[in-house]
């Protein structure tokens, strides 16, 4: 079991509990394995495995930002890797509250529709026809422009 495909984490707040998850490799056999362990979802830590899997840093980095998870023995498990500036509850616990984060974070926006659907049964063919005229107009063929979408 020499490599590390997948490392990550199961949120069950009714438990309490976080199950981590880790799949392993054996080439020479064709087989892998995974391994599942709960730790505690108020206090959540596991031991670093990167001096047996030395891969294992950037998916322990990945969990910690999006759930929350401490890995002692990972020396960069608390630099950002992917959400830059986050300030908030990581993102993929189930507590968190994703709309609630966009109304805080961002401003309200009125989004207009840019077709009119006379039909809505054929909503869903309206969307695809707009895709082609787009991809289309994006081409610069102008036959198919008679929308005039930019």
């Amino acid at each position: 079991w020499r490599q590390l495909s997948y490392l990550s984490a199961v949120d069950w707040p009714d438990e309490n509990t976080f199950e981590m998850v880790y799949v392993l490799m054996n080439w020479d056999l064709g087989y892998h394995l995974q391994i599942r362990t709960k730790i505690d979802r108020e206090f959540p830590e596991m031991p670093s495995i990167i001096a047996v899997f030395p891969g294992a840093i950037y998916y322990e980095r990945e969990c910690h930002e999006f759930f929350g998870i401490a890995f002692p023995g990972n020396p960069t498990y608390e630099k950002q890797l992917i959400l830059e500036n986050w300030d908030d509850l990581p993102p993929l616990r189930k507590d968190f509250d994703p709309k609630a984060y966009s109304d805080k974070k961002f401003a309200a926006r009125e989004y207009s529709e840019t077709y009119i659907v006379s039909d809505p049964n054929n909503k869903q063919k309206m969307k695809r026809e707009k895709r082609k005229v787009r991809a289309a107009s994006l081409r610069g063929d102008k036959k198919w422009n008679r929308w005039n979408y930019s």
